[in-house]
């Protein structure tokens, strides 16, 4: 896939992101109808009120709560290893946790029961709708439901991690040179046809005209003398005598 294309399609999954967990205009709408059309509630936010920093991974933010840095670990879901393959990362890791780096960060969540809410919704709902995380388990709570459902529509729709094509991207890692710290890093080896673009091309013309002078320089180059071949020395003849005539010849008695 090219870059263009995985910018378009890391685009399409933000504005579905977006959509989901409420980030954009009629967000919160959009999701309250589908978890009502599941059957589950969203529940309530009872802690406070803190500002997203960063996130580690799709499933680990950095708060601001105040005057204190939290690490909250969204419950009972999982976010693969960011990272290439060389160095454990895992499909979709990378680009799961810049999708939620670009919609979270910055933006303030209320934490309870080991999530965060956004806009009256859990974010693990759209993650999870998206490919971003799966379901671990864990507690059985009355929004499990809800959650496993979202995780089951991502792996029938093939988006995020349960994409082909996200595996496909990150096996394509494992042939990039794994730097060593403290080393200057290695340029990027010159295709065929861009090392070709810097000569220039010649015409039709121009290769015509040098190809006859090519004929009209050997026309006048004399003739190559070429040295007859000497004759092949002949090859010994085999003496061989047979076993009859050995036995005649021997004067000695038996």
């Amino acid at each position: 896939m090219t870059r263009i294309a995985r910018r378009k399609c890391g685009f399409t999954t933000a504005a579905l992101l977006g959509a989901i967990v409420g980030v954009a205009g009629g967000g919160p709408a959009l999701a309250a109808s589908r978890v009502a059309g599941s059957g589950a509630v969203p529940s309530p936010a009872s802690g406070p009120s803190c500002l997203v920093v960063d996130a580690d991974d799709a499933a680990t933010l950095r708060l601001q709560c105040g005057g204190e840095l939290r690490m909250l670990h969204l419950a009972s879901v999982r976010a693969p290893r960011p990272g290439p393959t060389l160095l454990g990362g895992e499909p979709y890791g990378s680009d799961g946790r810049d999708l939620v780096r670009g919609w979270f960060a910055g933006k303030r969540v209320e934490v309870g029961g080991g999530t965060a809410f956004l806009g009256g919704e859990d974010v693990r709902l759209g993650l999870l709708r998206l490919g971003l995380v799966e379901w671990s388990g864990g507690t059985a709570t009355s929004a499990s439901a809800a959650l496993r459902a979202a995780e089951r529509e991502a792996r029938l729709g093939s988006r995020g991690m349960w994409s082909i094509d996200a595996w496909r991207r990150h096996q394509a890692t494992a042939r990039e040179p794994l730097l060593v710290p403290g080393t200057p890093p290695v340029a990027p080896a010159e295709s065929i046809g861009i090392a070709a673009a810097r000569y220039p091309r010649k015409s039709e013309a121009q290769r015509r005209a040098a190809f006859e002078a090519s004929l009209a320089q050997l026309k006048t180059m004399p003739p190559v003398a070429v040295a007859a071949p000497s004759p092949e020395p002949a090859a010994p003849k085999a003496h061989r005598q047979s076993r009859g005539s050995r036995r005649t010849g021997s004067t000695q008695p038996r």
